[in-house]
């Protein structure tokens, strides 16, 4: 994309979270994750309000759903804070590319309670609203 050309602007975009459950090969971010139930209904629901998704991987960090990932295993909740603080300034970093003036002033949550936490903090600086998808618990329970 040239520098001159402007990008559509965004109000709200959807934010959905990797799952442990993956494909055992290489795809699309959007397909990487769809063994899970949990993932799938996050995104159907970002859908249905027609809502850009963006994908929070726990390795690859924020990325957009075509981008072609390899299967992996990593939980965030087993690393350094070292590596955690690294990861979190690749998720701030990737968030101003994506979306930083695109005019988006919500990101709509498919995650749980680390993963928005990480979210509201790398928001804040860029003026953005964090919120939870109002039946996140009912595509949990689901």
């Amino acid at each position: 994309m040239e520098a001159t050309e402007r990008q559509p602007s965004l109000a709200r975009v959807a934010i959905v979270a990797c799952t442990k459950q993956k494909r055992s090969t290489a795809a699309p971010a959007i397909e990487l994750y769809d063994r899970s139930p949990l993932f799938r209904l996050s995104v159907a629901a970002a859908r249905r309000h027609n809502l850009p998704v963006l994908v929070l991987s726990s390795k690859y960090g924020l990325v957009k759903p075509d981008t072609m990932l390899q299967p992996y295993e990593a939980d965030l909740r087993r690393v350094s804070a070292g590596e955690r603080s690294i990861w979190q300034a690749t998720v701030a970093e990737q968030l101003r590319a994506l979306i930083g003036n695109r005019g988006v002033k919500e990101v709509v949550c498919f995650a749980g309670p680390d993963f928005r936490r990480t979210l509201r903090e790398v928001c804040k600086p860029l003026a953005i609203r964090v919120c939870t998808y109002p039946g996140w618990q009912q595509i949990c329970d689901e």
